[in-house]
């Protein structure tokens, strides 16, 4: 896959969704918190286009693209993951030519399944030094943008063509003889969630302003899949998380910029109070009460305790 006609047009929705240029050239200055467990904390060290988040051991992996300019269907080839624990950065995986705009992320059994431009990047991060296999999309579908799973069956939002793909990832040393199958359309699934047999997807507008369209669904029953709207609010949402005992969601959202909640019982929706402003809350992670959200426009994360 070596060239994108949409790549323009992609871009134009990224600064149609926060109304002003997405970023200049210049990498932004680190703005780490101070080096105590408290927080909030803004991390921003050796980061650049910071896109998604996924716990990890005692800490964070980071997904960071890497490139010149903003460009979220980029194939320049220096995206990296980093790890990032309180406020230690360390580089997990280096910019090595497999990535390009690494986003949403799955990890099982030492296996790190990584959403790219056109693919799935799947790392052994017990042999980091072996190439890492590929799982290719159809042609058309280049902006793979997050995974979940249930069981052997990843989930793989595609937002510019609106589809949702299955992988069986039963046998993760042999992947890529995986082919992706198509599961279900929604226009432009972005974040991705399975908790308690249920999928859950938000929406992000392929045309830059929502519609209403554009708004978060639940499939009840992963074997029979109908999407359901469950708000009607419409909004550029990004990423999404379960909490704990499955009876809210939270979804990160562009237009306006921050983290929402939706109550799964009455509905109701509630915005949550981000210690900064964002520009571009991205796949951000729920984990031990901490949200950790990744500001991908300002290349940098924001850990804070649940309110």
């Amino acid at each position: 896959m070596k060239n994108f006609s949409r790549i323009s047009f992609i871009l134009l929705i990224i600064v149609t969704a926060i109304g002003a240029p997405a970023c200049n050239k210049s990498k932004t200055t680190a703005q780490n918190s101070p080096t105590n467990d408290t927080l909030p904390r803004i991390v921003s060290d050796k980061m650049r286009f910071t896109e998604s988040t996924y716990p990890y051991r005692d800490g964070f992996i980071v997904a960071n693209f890497g490139s010149s300019e903003l460009n979220p269907l980029n194939l320049e080839g220096k995206g990296y993951l980093l790890f990032l624990k309180e406020t230690t950065v360390t580089m997990l995986i280096p910019p090595d030519g497999n990535l390009n705009a690494p986003r949403g992320m799955y990890e099982r059994n030492g296996w790190l399944f990584i959403a790219d431009v056109g693919k799935i990047v799947v790392y052994n991060l017990n042999s980091l030094n072996v190439k890492p296999q590929t799982v290719w999309f159809p042609k058309e579908d280049v902006m793979v943008n997050d995974l979940a799973a249930h069981g052997d069956t990843l989930f793989a939002t595609v937002s510019n063509t609106g589809r949702i793909f299955t992988v069986n990832i039963k046998d993760p040393a042999r992947v890529s003889r995986e082919k992706p199958v198509k599961y279900i359309n929604i226009p432009g699934p972005n974040g991705i969630a399975v908790a308690f047999g249920k999928l859950y997807i938000c929406s992000f507008s392929q045309q830059g302003k929502p519609d209403a369209a554009n708004v978060v669904y639940v499939v009840n029953d992963l074997k029979k899949p109908v999407p359901e709207k469950i708000i009607t609010q419409p909004g550029n949402y990004d990423g999404i998380a379960v909490s704990d005992g499955g009876t809210k969601l939270y979804v990160s959202n562009w237009s306006p910029a921050g983290v929402i909640e939706i109550d799964l019982s009455t509905k109701a929706v509630k915005k949550i109070n981000l210690p900064v402003e964002v520009t571009g809350p991205a796949d951000f992670s729920l984990w031990d009460g901490k949200l950790i959200i990744p500001d991908l426009v300002k290349s940098r994360v924001i850990m804070m305790k649940m309110p």
